[in-house]
């Protein structure tokens, strides 16, 4: 198994990154985790990893200076970067070092967009049409409030209340949602219900960072019926979790909550 080491000043950051993947399946073992850059030098001279997490911005050693000198003790370390907005630029000098991954917090638009394009490619791949449309991504406030009275009008209130989130309270405001539909040959639009060839992109959208926002049997939780073409982004590692605990996001900040 390759050896990871994970380093962050915020105890909960590791003990999260420890939880959030499955390290076994990926052939992979945690062997050890600091909270400084000293420590993790020396657990990584003591026992020569194969992949280093580390923070970028740390007290004593710094993430760069743990890289540079870490990448003397063993070169054929690789090394993944935690770092936040503000820390971007900075972050981006450890290319110098050998880094070739990191983790950038907040996620930008280029990163969701890439994730659900590679996911469309692999459904494709393995067979699947080309019929998949996405018909929603970012809302004002506004034009939810459009969506919300339109669907009263037609359906009544009711409807509207189970199926269209509350003007200023829907997923979209965060442009981290699409809504998936099926595009057919006229140019007209049908119905995504994740069934037949397209369950294929629900069940492993978690593997490139999606969850199925509005799950049946969860709506007391989420206030939102069934919606089996809503999709929300939040990241490899959160989307993998949720799926595995079975968790819909109500639930799964309420399971974080357990790290403190």
């Amino acid at each position: 198994m390759l050896k990871v080491i994970i380093a962050d000043d915020e105890q909960r950051i590791c003990r999260l990154v420890q939880v959030l993947a499955d390290w076994e399946a990926l052939g992979m073992e945690v062997i050890g985790t600091a909270e400084n850059g000293f420590e993790a030098l020396d657990l990584v001279k003591k026992t020569h990893p194969d992949i280093l997490i580390t923070d970028i911005r740390m007290p004593g050693c710094d993430g760069l200076e743990l890289i540079r000198q870490a990448k003397l003790s063993c070169a054929h370390l690789e090394v993944v970067i935690i770092s936040g907005y503000a820390h971007f630029e900075y972050a981006q000098n450890a290319i110098r070092y050998g880094v070739g991954n990191y983790l950038l917090k907040p996620i930008k638009k280029e990163g969701l967009m890439e994730a659900l394009n590679t996911m469309m490619d692999a459904f494709r791949a393995q067979g699947g049409s080309k019929s998949v449309n996405v018909v929603a991504g970012h809302r004002t406030a506004d034009y939810q409030q459009h969506l919300f009275d339109q669907s009263a009008q037609r359906s009544g209130q009711d409807h509207a209340e189970r199926y269209v989130a509350q003007p200023g309270g829907s997923e979209h405001h965060t442009g981290l949602a699409a809504d998936l539909s099926i595009l057919y040959r006229d140019g007209s639009s049908g119905d995504y219900d994740g069934s037949g060839e397209y369950a294929w992109i629900n069940s492993n959208c978690p593997n490139y960072g999606w969850v199925v926002r509005y799950e049946a049997g969860k709506e007391a939780l989420t206030g939102i019926w069934d919606e089996p073409w809503h999709f929300r982004y939040v990241g490899i590692p959160h989307a993998v979790q949720m799926a595995g605990e079975g968790l819909c996001m109500e639930e799964y900040i309420e399971y974080l909550k357990g790290f403190p």
